[in-house]
């Protein structure tokens, strides 16, 4: 054990004369992933901010439950740095899909039904495929690119049905909810964007994690100009 303990506290002492950061927090920074602490910014707090106060910048783009496989094709070019979408049947959200999932559906022209389809039985007219099927061709999806390319004129004005493949029931916040209790919810349950809903329970908007990132470092500015 000797040796062990002693080889540790060598690491340990070394380690933490080249740098204070931890292996953890560097891999974060090579990431360009934000952490986020604990405790929620106190700016959060001592605003007395709303979830709809701290919105992200970025638009939120929403998609209807049957989309014209040209209109999808053109969302994910314009919006590539979306991971995922709301996706609404009317006026009532149903759920998220993720960028990933649409473009494997696009591979699947077998799932394309056209505009006279449109008013009969959709079961009739076109199949649907299993969630293990969706997955299949992961972790190498099909690019935008290819897609696109191997999209005739024909396919780009059929529709897509996404309702059978969205998340149903996701993570949601009331826009009149604290900004704070935002916090703490995106933070507890590691998410990766939070929806924030009207009293319709209507999607206006998402809180990511450099939404919240934001507040922190200007808490740390902060404190680094008060010292």
């Amino acid at each position: 054990m000797a040796p062990l303990l002693l080889a540790n506290i060598s690491a340990r002492s070394v380690a933490n004369k080249l740098s204070k950061s931890s292996i953890y927090e560097k891999l974060l920074e090579l990431k360009d992933i934000p952490f986020l602490e604990e405790e929620s910014p106190k700016a959060l707090t001592h605003r007395m901010l709303h979830a709809r106060d701290i919105l992200s910048s970025r638009p939120l783009v929403k998609l209807p439950s049957e989309v014209e496989v040209a209109h999808l094709v053109q969302i994910l070019k314009d919006y590539s740095s979306h991971g995922q979408f709301p996706v609404l049947h009317g006026e009532q959200f149903i759920g998220m899909i993720s960028q990933s999932d649409l473009l494997v559906l696009l591979a699947h022209k077998g799932l394309f039904y056209s505009t006279a389809d449109k008013g009969s039985d959709l079961q009739a007219t076109h199949r649907t495929i299993t969630h293990s099927e969706l997955r299949r061709m992961y972790p190498d999806g099909p690019s935008l690119e290819d897609l696109e390319a191997s999209l005739t004129e024909e396919d780009k004005s059929c529709y897509l049905d996404l309702a059978p493949y969205v998340q149903i029931a996701p993570y949601t916040f009331d826009a009149h909810g604290s900004a704070e209790r935002t916090y703490e919810l995106y933070r507890t349950l590691g998410l990766r964007s939070l929806i924030i809903v009207d009293n319709n329970a209507q999607p206006i908007g998402e809180v990511t994690r450099r939404d919240l990132y934001s507040f922190q470092q200007e808490e740390g500015s902060e404190k680094m100009k008060a010292a």
